[in-house]
């Protein structure tokens, strides 16, 4: 990039380091083209520089939530558990059920189930079940949560 900014044909073109420069210690090559940190020269460029950190974050946020792969994601999740519910709808109710005790708020399970030891016995027992027949059909909801 540098290299086409400077209308060089090749990364080398912009000339080579000049000799010893490895020899220097770690920070010492780079020290002319320092400054000193923001926070600590200018209490309004602090400011500019958390202003610019946040414009950047929220930037990236917006460019993840609107990437096309997040969005088939999502939408493909979403038409697995409609399938699922109109399908299976004891089956899904038992899952639920299975479920409830774990949930931090309706239907959201901690992160911290995702990998945990506790996640696999539930898959266990869920699956056993299903698969033996001796999950009990429950009634499903009115209502699914979406």
């Amino acid at each position: 990039m540098t290299a086409e900014r400077a209308r060089a044909e090749s990364p080398h073109g912009l000339g080579t380091l000049p000799p010893g420069f490895y020899a220097l210690p770690p920070r010492a090559g780079d020290r002319g083209a320092q400054r000193p940190a923001l926070p600590r020269s200018h209490p309004a460029e602090g400011l500019e520089y958390k202003r610019y950190l946040r414009q950047l974050t929220q930037a990236l946020r917006e460019r993840e939530r609107e990437s096309p792969h997040v969005r088939a994601t999502a939408e493909a999740k979403a038409k697995a558990s409609q399938l699922l519910i109109e399908r299976h709808p004891s089956e899904y109710a038992f899952i639920r059920a299975e479920l409830r005790p774990h949930e931090e708020n309706d239907g959201f399970l901690p992160s911290s189930f995702a990998n945990g030891p506790q996640r696999a016995e539930v898959k266990r027992r869920v699956l056993g079940a299903l698969a033996d027949g001796t999950w009990t059909r429950s009634a499903p909801p009115k209502a699914w949560p979406r």
